[in-house]
């Protein structure tokens, strides 16, 4: 007959050190989450808000809360934020509060990467109000739906290729006589990468947009092509080169009244014009596309970038823009806590237009100077000097603008478990 024996001294010791050593483990693969918390008071003051004559005082209060759970496949963050801005010349704009919600996520295992964004805003857009005798700002509600999955897949070490959707909602709770559209825009996309040297990397991609008006007065379908090419040629510099064609079909259902900027608030602040379009029109358009970004780090704490380009934008009202836009910043760290930057940015806007429409180009010049100091104990104070200028047919109008803000941050809280 068997005989059955209790573990000894020595057998308790043992089987306690074999549960203690695998307990750790246990816990550890399981990553807490945690919340980061930031409040935001900003001040500003302009002599020109949004080019509509009046001077203001701007005061924004921003509270933010951030939660992640990071793990050795996935980073998962929850992004909500809550922003009051208060104006003291209230014939400049309207009190408003907005609000943000967003996911962003990353899923990786083994050569597969996934990614999804997410974002709800809840916010206001200005308007001129109709009929009245001088410019005033009328407050419209707009909310907005983003969602822009991406999945990567690494064939090789040097091979990797790529899909993406994209997908845009927005409505507005009033239209404020026709001035505001609703609309939705849709985007598929494709394309590989190829590592051809560790110096070199060679791509193309291709993509499809719809952007639609509703009422469905205007629609612009797109797809376009491009091949870009990154090259670091020493440790100080790297460029990006890419070109392409894009094809874009617009077709009108009805007369209506739409704006030539990307920006609705350019045509109601008379900084691009509104145009006409009649019932029943088509129109292909085949533009050329490119962008040249180019970073130089000329010391070990100075930064140059520039970027040139041109691509295609659907309009305010559903038809197509063309747009060029070229940046140059510099970026220094004068210390481990002080940096400054300085840029200056052009948007050149042309209306590609409509049969029995006329073209029409709307411009908009920046140059900012900034400074950022991170004080001990998560405290950040930020200001910025900025001299905006738009021009259009009609002549040319220039604003300038003082900001400052101070933050505090509440980092790396544990939340659960």
């Amino acid at each position: 007959m068997a005989v059955s024996r209790k573990p000894g001294p020595a057998g308790c010791r043992l089987a306690l050190a074999i549960v203690a050593g695998f307990a750790p483990v246990t816990f550890a693969q399981s990553p807490p989450v945690t919340a980061d918390y930031a409040v935001t008071v900003s001040e500003q003051y302009t002599d020109n808000h949004v080019f509509s004559g009046q001077s203001t005082f701007i005061t924004t209060v921003t509270p933010s809360l951030v939660l992640r759970r990071d793990t050795e496949i996935s980073k998962v963050a929850v992004q909500a934020a809550v922003s009051g801005t208060s104006y003291s010349n209230s014939r400049a704009a309207k009190d408003a509060v907005s609000y943000r919600l967003g996911l962003d996520t990353t899923f990786i295992r083994d050569r597969n990467t996934f990614r999804f964004d997410a974002d709800v805003v809840r916010d206001s857009r200005f308007s001129t109000v109709p009929g009245s005798p001088d410019f005033q700002l009328a407050r419209a509600q707009r909310t907005s739906y983003t969602f822009d999955p991406t999945f990567i897949r690494s064939l090789t070490e040097r091979l990797s290729v790529n899909v993406g959707a994209g997908y845009t909602s927005t409505a507005f709770d009033q239209s404020l006589n026709g001035a505001l559209f609703d609309f939705t825009n849709t985007r598929v996309s494709s394309g590989l990468q190829y590592r051809v040297t560790e110096l070199d990397t060679i791509g193309v991609s291709a993509s499809s947009a719809r952007y639609r008006t509703d009422p469905d007065t205007t629609s612009s379908d797109s797809t376009s092509l491009q091949a870009n090419w990154d090259r670091r040629w020493t440790e100080r510099l790297e460029t990006t080169v890419a070109f392409g064609q894009t094809q874009s079909t617009t077709r009108t259902r009805r007369n209506a009244v739409i704006c030539s900027s990307p920006n609705i608030i350019d045509c109601l602040l008379g900084l691009a014009p509104f145009v006409t379009v009649p019932v029943g029109t088509q129109s292909d358009t085949n533009t050329p596309t490119w962008n040249v970004t180019g970073a130089y780090r000329f010391a070990e704490r100075s930064v140059l970038s520039v970027r040139y380009g041109q691509d295609i934008l659907p309009s305010a009202g559903g038809a197509v823009t063309t747009r060029e836009l070229t940046t140059v910043s510099v970026n220094h760290q004068i210390s481990e806590r002080i940096s400054g930057n300085a840029s200056y940015q052009r948007s050149q806007s042309t209306f590609t237009g409509l049969p029995g429409v006329t073209s029409a180009t709307s411009v908009f010049e920046s140059i900012s100077l900034r400074m950022a100091y991170n004080l001990a104990s998560d405290w950040s104070l930020d200001g910025a000097v900025t001299r905006s200028e738009s021009t259009v047919q009609s002549g040319s109008r220039v604003a300038h603008a003082v900001f400052f803000s101070i933050r505090k941050d509440w980092r790396n809280n544990r939340i659960w478990p």
